[in-house]
């Protein structure tokens, strides 16, 4: 598992140290929850939107202020289209735009002008400037130096002229569009976010952030930089405005920023609020515009009943996690979940401090409601009684239908303290005149196939020796008891698959074949794949290649086994939340309907039976006579495969292989370390397979003594 050894190492340091200090009245640091953001109204940061009707519905993908009115810009086929929407009446009609208006950006500029940086029909660039009249003026924009090479993404007027800017360079032109100066912002090798706007009439400022902090440039009339300001935070995006400040966008807070000092007060919390979309125009702090997928929103300061605000911890913060959060933000008046992704207090010289960081919350009683536990060991949580047991919670729901495989394998020490909404499948797949037709594929008709006709002709060119071993320690439970702190790598078993694993390759080769091709093709007998998004298509495949009636084996062990699942998310309940009921809303809203039968929410394999039957119908439809079409290749030469249709078949063996999960995907990082540079020995021919075992036995168990024991 991602960063393994550094969090068990961590939390057990953290737990010696809580210990020693009992009765301390000293706290152990800043945590992020006591992170010093204060809002402007003393609230959350939480908005509200009022989603505008237009007439004619226009899509809205620029707006920029024009005095008591906006100005819309619409992208369209044939040429864009412009709109003047006044913000009092709510009235709104289409302006005379040039023909093949190409929009770029749209910006507020003096007097209540917009200017609109455009895209010639020859690639050129030209500005259009909107009069308060709806009158259009046209300048072209000159060759320089800057353009050579790189685009130019955003134009800002200003009472000299105008800032135009590109990846690495802002361009001075004056007010008829010719050129005065050209300045370097280094952001091609600093990797840094570049951008314009206003603060004020008068000032227009360059900003250039990224991991360095930010500096600012103020330019005077001339469009010379008069004052240069430096501070160490950085954001991703700013957007003008009103006197000393302007506001910045860090991650999903929107700040009010003094950008001589960076002295800075939170305005919105995007996440909470669920504005998203590519503008920001405060008329004020209590009256934002902004527009989202083709809308103009309305926002102000909500005013609703009390509402209950959720922390969910996480590192590396993943799509999936964002979609579910904001699915249930969305549908959730009073109660609204905020994400911490603690992988942001890592840096360099400190690589896991956001781990140590998220430990001390927990430690310190101010921890998250909620803790998304992928990259983490959940039964590590558990076991110290950081994660509270989510049976009694899931006893109050009727006809629920959760797949009893899943919640078995979830199980820890007689309680279930982690959920997931949705899992890929991966195991062992072949044809029954290979494998049999019982569903196992036992140790020793492994070894048979293996010495018949070599792992490489069993398993595909691309099968390494690394990825082989892995496999082996996902699959193969009975090496590791994490309760007792033992393991048994000595054993006969674990050394013949060393030994098998020898004659695979070190690397894959550069002409790597696609797995499908050289099974359809006969370059390989056995399949170890996963299943995700479309379980049925791959079905339809394994079906077609396998002679009709692919069986999944499981990977052999000394016991057997069955398939192992990769979760789309691992989600724990705080034991020391104080919101467990709101907690378990969310938690509820995860395996119902409304989420379970989305597939961008709940991708794979849903975790509720009647889900998934579901979903394999719904694909099933794809996969029938006359629509079904699958094409791979071998050697370059491209396959078109007949396809077996899905049926009733097909159903079975996929709600079979849902209910034969037995482990996860993920290994214990430290130990597959460990076996890795140990079998290098055996690999180089410095020692016997035996004797790698047994050094990876010895360094095994001094591990699990140290972690578990």
């Amino acid at each position: 598992m991602k960063r393994m050894l550094s969090l068990v190492l961590a939390l057990a340091l953290l737990f010696i140290l809580t210990a020693c200090t009992t009765g301390s009245s000293s706290t152990a640091g800043n945590t992020a929850s006591e992170e010093d953001i204060s809002y402007i109204g003393g609230g959350k940061g939480i908005f509200q939107s009022q989603t505008l009707d237009l007439p004619g519905n226009p899509s809205v993908s620029y707006l920029a202020f024009a005095g008591d009115s906006l100005i819309l810009g619409e992208a369209a086929e044939g040429g864009d289209r412009l709109y003047r929407f006044d913000m009092d009446s709510q009235a709104v009609y289409e302006l005379d735009a040039p023909e093949r208006l190409s929009i770029v950006s749209m910006d507020s500029g003096p007097d209540f002008q917009v200017c609109i940086l455009n895209t010639e029909a020859d690639g050129s660039y030209s500005i259009y400037l909107v009069k308060p009249d709806d009158s259009l003026e046209k300048l072209d924009i000159p060759d320089c130096r800057a353009l050579e090479d790189e685009l130019p993404s955003a134009l800002f007027m200003t009472q000299g002229g105008y800032l135009l800017n590109t990846i690495g360079h802002i361009i001075a032109l004056d007010g008829e569009g010719a050129l005065i100066r050209e300045f370097d912002c280094g952001s091609r090798l600093l990797q840094n976010y570049v951008d314009v706007v206003g603060s004020g009439s008068d000032e227009a400022l360059a900003l250039i952030s990224g991991e360095r902090g930010t500096d600012v440039w103020v330019m005077d009339e001339e469009l010379r930089i008069e004052a240069k300001y430096s501070f160490p935070e950085s954001y991703l995006d700013f957007y003008s405005g009103d006197g000393n400040y302007i506001y910045a966008r860090d991650t999903g807070i929107i700040f009010r920023l003094d950008y001589r000092t960076g002295e800075r007060q939170a305005l919105v919390n995007t996440g909470l609020s669920q504005m998203y979309g590519s503008a920001f125009l405060p008329v004020s702090e209590d009256c934002i515009y902004n527009n989202s997928r083709g809308l103009l929103n309305k926002w102000s300061p909500w005013d609703g009943q009390e509402m209950k605000i959720l922390t969910l911890a996480t590192y590396d913060q993943s799509l999936q996690l964002s979609r579910l959060v904001s699915a249930f933000n969305d549908r959730s008046p009073y109660c609204k979940i905020d994400i911490l992704d603690y992988s942001v207090y890592d840096s360099a010289d400190a690589p896991d401090q956001g781990l140590t960081r998220l430990n001390l919350d927990i430690l310190s009683g101010k921890g998250p409601d909620i803790m998304e536990l992928s990259d983490f060991y959940p039964n590590f949580y558990s076991s110290k009684g950081l994660l509270q047991d989510l049976r009694p919670f899931l006893e109050g729901e009727e006809n629920l239908g959760l797949n009893e495989s899943l919640l078995r394998l979830l199980e820890y020490n007689g309680g279930l303290y982690e959920l997931t909404p949705a899992y890929d499948i991966y195991t062992l797949w072949g044809d029954a005149s290979v494998v049999g037709s019982s569903g196992d594929l036992s140790l020793k008709e492994f070894y048979r196939l293996a010495e018949t006709y070599g792992l490489p002709a069993l398993l595909g060119s691309g099968m390494t020796r690394s990825e082989f071993l892995q496999w082996y320690l996902v699959f193969e439970r009975n090496l590791v008891d994490y309760d007792r702190a033992s393991c048994a790598f000595t054993g006969e078993d674990f050394v013949k698959m060393l030994e098998l694993s020898a004659s695979l390759p070190e690397s894959p080769p550069d002409d790597k074949e696609n797995l499908f091709g050289e099974l359809y093709a006969g370059g390989c007998m056995l399949a170890l794949t996963g299943m995700g998004s479309d379980p049925v298509g791959a079905m339809a495949y394994l079906d077609t290649i396998f002679s009709g009636d692919a069986r999944f084996v499981g990977f052999p062990t000394a016991e057997g086994s069955g398939a192992v699942i990769a979760p789309a998310l691992r989600l724990g309940m705080a034991s020391d939340s104080k919101n467990k009921e709101q907690v378990w809303d969310f938690f509820s809203f995860l395996l119902s309907e409304t989420v379970q039968t989305d597939r961008q929410l709940s991708p794979g394999f849903p975790a509720v039976d009647a889900a998934l039957k579901a979903r394999i119908e719904e694909l099933s439809e794809h996969y029938q006579d006359g629509k079904m079409k699958l094409y791979t290749s071998y050697q370059d030469v491209p396959i078109e495969i007949s396809g077996r249709p899905a049926d009733g078949i097909t159903r079975e063996k996929l709600i079979d292989l849902s209910h034969s999960i037995d482990g996860f995907v993920q290994p214990d990082q430290a130990l597959l370390d460990i076996v890795l540079f140990e079998i290098e020995a055996f690999y180089s021919g410095t020692a016997a397979a035996a004797e790698s075992a047994e050094r990876i036995q010895s360094r095994a168990s001094i591990y699990l003594s140290e972690q578990y024991g």
